[in-house]
């Protein structure tokens, strides 16, 4: 079957007191600030996109942003802080402390400056009635934002890196009402042909793809991902998929590798109630598709294999789709980016993304990536306008993460069915069958050993992850720098590069046959 990546509001009024003496009149903040209609953001936001491929929201107006944040949404800014003039802070993310001195002052001096732009026309706030959360690792937080003003005061202050909506909903047609969707999730329904699957020597059920890949040559000299920390942020596993549960040591993957399954999403809820993480368990399929892929035991029973079948495994359950559109997923997949980096995962896998980059999950991609992370992310599967307007999603377009696409096996480059490519592209993998978009690489279902389908640049990250396990297990002591090396001298046009696709196809038993 078919998966892809793809890619309320409060204006407070003060009434005037009943006396004519305008001395005595509380003035409106928001009586001069015109709202920017809906089609009108969005049609900001899609020229951005056709004209550079991305968008920023430091780019538009403080009435354009005011407007993103408070009609027909919730109100809630999320805001990048820092003490004025902190250097190089993108390459120091993780040295940050957000409890030392400094950074509570730059904080506290950013909230108490909002809370005296309300006290100027009337309004008393409270700290716990400004702010709505603060992050206990990163430094960022979010706040309520009723007028106008608070915009202007957060721009201005020397203190704050971003400012942004929490939360986005973008038209694609503007003004027509497309919104973007399909999460990407089902699993399960995939008729699979005896032609796109091997049985190995040892008895395991192999993807076609992997031999498309150079993987079923590479792992007989591998290190199979032996003692190497792999992390899935995704939709989480399904409870009911005993491969990534009670039988994950099973086969020739009983090697006693460890297997964390963690959730740091917490669904939205009304605003007096407290958000609750929702556990690590996939009701979408997405996750448990990615996994299967990246690190699936291999077994003789029918299942397919993972690729680095011996490796230690994280799963986090960080978002319900894979479109990073929310605050609550932006939640969950910058706290799954810290909790791995603090887990010292090596290898990083994200088969999700958004349209536009987000300032919190930038800082944490950063942090994971000061803690040695190799972090791989999705350049994008979506509906075929997408590709015409974004060539490479975010965070796959930071220069902090391997970005990766799929393409089919005909000879040269042809992306997958609505698969993204660009000049962020770093590598390539083949996963679907030429002229059959429904053909592609297999992977675990929800319950059950039966191989699933599973496309898209997705697939394609989930591979290169497992495949960097590969090269990373056959020498443990080498360094990201060192592996991400070999899988550029594993690649087809290495050491050249394509506008479009980067170092080209990857072949696994290349990568792994160059590490001393």
């Amino acid at each position: 079957m078919k998966k892809y990546l793809l890619i309320p509001v409060v204006a407070l009024v003060m009434g005037s007191c009943s006396t004519r003496n305008e001395q005595n009149v509380t003035p409106d903040p928001n009586a001069n600030t015109e709202i920017v209609p809906k089609a009108t953001r969005d049609k900001i936001i899609m020229n951005h996109l056709k004209s550079k491929s991305e968008f920023e929201w430091a780019w538009v107006d403080n009435q354009t942003l005011f407007s993103a944040v408070t009609d027909n949404n919730d109100g809630s800014l999320t805001v990048g802080y820092q003490p004025a003039g902190f250097p190089n802070i993108d390459t120091r993310m993780h040295e940050i402390n957000v409890k030392a001195a400094e950074w509570v002052e730059a904080k506290e001096k950013l909230i108490a400056d909002i809370q005296d732009t309300y006290q100027k026309f009337g309004i008393v706030k409270k700290r716990e009635e400004v702010v709505i959360s603060e992050h206990g690792v990163l430094p960022f937080l979010k706040v309520k934002v009723e007028i106008a003003q608070v915009i202007d005061v957060v721009r201005n202050s020397p203190n704050v890196r971003y400012a942004e909506p929490s939360t986005y909903n973008l038209d694609t047609n503007a003004g027509q009402g497309n919104r973007v969707q399909s999460p990407g999730c089902g699993s399960g329904s995939a008729n699979v042909s005896s032609a796109d699957y091997k049985i190995a020597s040892d008895g395991a059920l192999e993807s076609w793809h992997f031999e498309k890949n150079g993987i079923d040559r590479a792992i007989p000299i591998s290190g199979k991902g032996r003692n190497i920390k792999i992390g899935v942020i995704d939709t989480g596993v399904s409870a009911g998929q005993a491969k990534l549960g009670s039988a994950f040591n099973s086969g020739f993957s009983n090697v006693g590798r460890s297997l964390t399954r963690a959730g740091t999403y917490a669904p939205p809820v009304w605003f007096w109630q407290k958000p609750k993480i929702d556990g690590p368990y996939d009701d979408c399929g997405h996750g448990t598709s990615m996994s299967g892929v990246a690190v699936g035991p291999r077994t003789t029973d029918g299942a397919p294999s993972g690729v680095a079948y011996q490796a230690n495994f994280i799963s986090v359950r960080g978002t319900k789709d894979v479109i990073l559109n929310s605050g609550s997923e932006q939640d969950g997949v910058s706290d799954a980016l810290v909790y791995l980096a603090n887990q010292n995962t090596r290898i990083i896998s994200m088969s999700l993304g958004n349209l536009w980059s987000v300032g919190q999950i930038k800082d944490a991609v950063r942090y994971a990536y000061g803690r040695g992370s190799l972090i791989f992310s999705a350049a994008g599967t979506s509906l075929s306008w997408t590709n015409n307007i974004v060539g490479v999603i975010f965070p796959a377009n930071m220069s902090e993460t391997v970005a990766v696409t799929g393409v089919t096996d005909r000879s040269g480059y042809k992306e997958c069915y609505n698969c993204h490519y660009g000049s962020k592209v770093d590598f390539v993998v083949v996963m679907q069958r030429e002229g059959s978009n429904d053909r592609t690489a297999l992977t675990l279902r929800m319950s059950g050993n039966a191989p699933d389908r599973v496309g898209g640049s997705s697939v394609a990250t989930a591979t290169m992850a497992g495949i960097a396990g590969l090269v990373w297990s056959t020498n443990t002591s080498q360094s990201r720098s060192t592996v991400l090396q070999r899988l550029k001298e594993g690649a087809e046009l290495y050491p050249s590069r394509s506008s479009n696709f980067g170092w080209g196809k990857i072949n696994a038993y290349n990568a792994v046959s160059r590490v001393q």
